[in-house]
């Protein structure tokens, strides 16, 4: 019986003729999908995870002592984003659970 396998194709002669059957790659396509999920689970849990930082400044620190880069920022205005700190809140929790959701299988 002579075999020869390349990379994507198997082919053999058995006493019926030649059979040819797809292998799998080298490095199996499930190892690049899980890695690309870690990745992407990574990144959503650090955007929700910041974005659950901001809305604690949001919620603790007055409009006119936040960062000037931060919307909201208003020079002598003494109330705190009570809705900016909601939303960046809900927004972060969406994002974490989106990354647990994503690293699932």
């Amino acid at each position: 019986m002579i075999a020869a396998q390349t990379r994507y194709a198997f082919v053999s002669q058995g006493k019926t003729g030649f059979h040819f059957a797809l292998t799998r790659p080298s490095r199996p396509d499930h190892a690049l999908i899980a890695k690309g999920n870690f990745n992407m689970k990574l990144i959503l849990v650090l955007l929700g995870v910041i974005l659950l930082v901001v809305a604690g400044v949001y919620f603790t620190v007055p409009a006119d002592q936040l960062p000037t880069f931060m919307p909201g920022h208003e020079a002598g205005l003494t109330r705190v984003h009570s809705k900016h700190g909601i939303v960046a809140a809900i927004a972060g929790l969406v994002l974490i659970a989106a990354g647990w959701w994503t690293g699932r299988r």
